[in-house]
């Protein structure tokens, strides 16, 4: 009974630092991570049973028939890990603040750091955005990070987890990525959302729109009947000074084939490749594949997403071929959707506040704490 209520009392100082708490996905399907504290590690099991604790340096947490954690071999689904005073705790020498939740899956283990929004914030912002912007820019990216979460948490209830830690969601690299004025900005917009019909706004972000916003209607579906009026595109002739702005790169046929292929196409000797569809703003929305059993169509998000994020930086490009491949001339970076960082960043410099940054790439939307909703 004392180790329930003890653990119950971490449980009140937990949820005292923020009204909410996030699921973030910091590793999937690894065979093996390695937890450290400088205070003692609380084990316990989601039902909230201590399990034990430990005091040595570090543990071991292994994937076999169920998880073996240091000298405890257990066949739980999942084990929760709590540092005694609230202390960082190393995983894989990376500080995390928050539980470690270690899930068993038939892949591997999930890893899971449960952590107050607002400090889980802390980790976001200097991740996506430079901490050296200005403080207007920084609490816009605040305010989207703070509202994506949210939206995210609300369409994965039934879900594992509520995001990744990558561009996949947002990056988030923990305690590492602290930084004062990005600390700053999370502070100075605290509880801050976008809302639309008083719900928290899909507020994606992007690097670079190269000069136009784009239409999220015409990149992903949206259930039938859902209006999202909010992520129409608008001009953005700000980020001229993006180191992807403009870009080019060259493909070889032998790696586009590859690619395709651990995505789950079949193709073989790829010799094509064609554009057929282009959005509003100008980005490429469908091609045509020409390869040894005929033609394939793909869409444009997903020959990027096959080829890589850094490879393929947008959509948005002319090509060519060169040699045994093909050139990609290109302008932009991300999905072209919703705020663009260094478009904000520039408006930032020239004295725009962040909710007017905020109200230019998400129209019709508001500015309200998320306890008022």
């Amino acid at each position: 009974m004392r180790s329930l209520v003890f653990l119950f009392c971490l449980f009140l100082a937990w949820r005292a630092d923020g009204a909410e708490t996030l699921r973030v996905a910091v590793m999937e399907d690894v065979r093996e991570v390695h937890l450290a504290a400088e205070e003692d590690l609380i084990i316990s099991t989601p039902s909230e049973k201590r399990i034990g604790s430990s005091r040595s340096p570090a543990l071991k947490i292994g994937f076999q028939k169920g998880l073996t954690v240091g000298q405890y071999d257990t066949l739980q689904e999942a084990l929760i890990f709590t540092s005694r005073h609230g202390g960082p705790i190393q995983l894989n020498q990376r500080p995390y603040r928050g539980q470690i939740r270690i899930q068993k899956r038939a892949a591997g283990l999930l890893v899971i750091n449960q952590i107050d929004l607002e400090q889980y914030l802390l980790g976001v912002v200097p991740s996506e955005m430079p901490p050296a912007w200005p403080m207007e820019a920084l609490k816009a990216q605040a305010v989207i990070s703070r509202t994506y979460a949210l939206y995210r948490k609300q369409a994965r209830v039934d879900q594992p987890y509520d995001l990744v830690a990558s561009v996949l969601g947002q990056v988030y690299e923990g305690e590492r990525a602290v930084h004062p004025r990005a600390s700053q900005a999370v502070r100075e917009t605290a509880g801050q959302i976008l809302t639309y019909d008083g719900e928290p706004a899909r507020t994606f972000f992007h690097s670079t729109s190269a000069g136009q916003t784009e239409d999220a209607t015409e990149h992903w579906e949206f259930s039938r009947g859902e209006v999202v009026p909010y992520l129409t595109g608008v001009s953005c002739p700000l980020d001229q000074d993006s180191p992807y702005y403009q870009w080019e790169r060259t493909v070889t046929f032998k790696t586009l084939e590859a690619a395709l292929q651990r995505q789950g196409h079949t193709m073989r000797s790829v010799s094509d490749l064609v554009p057929i569809q282009w959005s509003r703003g100008g980005r490429v929305l469908l091609l045509r594949i020409r390869h040894q059993s005929g033609e394939t169509t793909i869409k444009a998000d997903d020959l990027r997403k096959a080829i890589g994020f850094r490879e393929l930086p947008s959509t948005r490009f002319t090509l060519r071929a060169v040699g045994e491949g093909l050139l990609f001339q290109g302008m932009g970076y991300g999905h072209g959707v919703g705020l663009c960082q260094w478009g904000a960043g520039v408006m930032a410099r020239r004295g725009v506040p962040f909710e007017e940054i905020l109200y230019y790439y998400y129209p019709g939307t508001r500015l309200q704490s998320y306890e008022d909703i």
